[in-house]
């Protein structure tokens, strides 16, 4: 399976409206169309996963800022949107030799965790 093909995937979970999957360093492997995270927002959110520490700027991400919502938890991270009309997650998941980042629907937050985490499990599995 290619990394598009997991972007694809990863769109079907519940709510999701951008995906992509980032090496360590914050650059894409496949990104959902529309989907353009830089490189050091990427990183930040990879360093947040860790365990690293969020300060108080908050966390922006294609425009779109966040704050930090919960510490990561055995390698997931949520975060939510501040402004704008409509509310977004963003599940960031540590796998083993990347991240995969998901934005969905504040709506959705619970079962878009859950996808994320069940998908991060499934591409560990694979070893990625």
């Amino acid at each position: 399976m290619s990394w598009d093909d997991h972007v694809k995937s990863l769109m079907k979970g519940p709510g999701m409206q951008m995906a992509g999957i980032f090496g360590m360093d914050g650059n894409p492997w496949a990104k959902s169309a529309g989907f353009n995270p830089s490189v050091p927002e990427v990183a930040r959110l990879v360093r947040l996963v860790q365990g690293g520490d969020p300060g108080g700027e908050g966390i922006t991400l294609c425009g779109i800022k966040y704050m930090y919502r919960s510490p990561a938890d055995d390698g997931l991270l949520t975060v939510l949107s501040l402004g704008g009309e409509e509310k977004y997650v963003c599940n960031v998941c540590q796998s083993t030799k990347g991240v995969v980042l998901g934005v969905s629907l504040a709506s959705s937050a619970g079962a878009s965790r859950e996808y994320m985490d069940k998908y991060k499990n499934y591409l560990k599995g694979i070893g990625y």
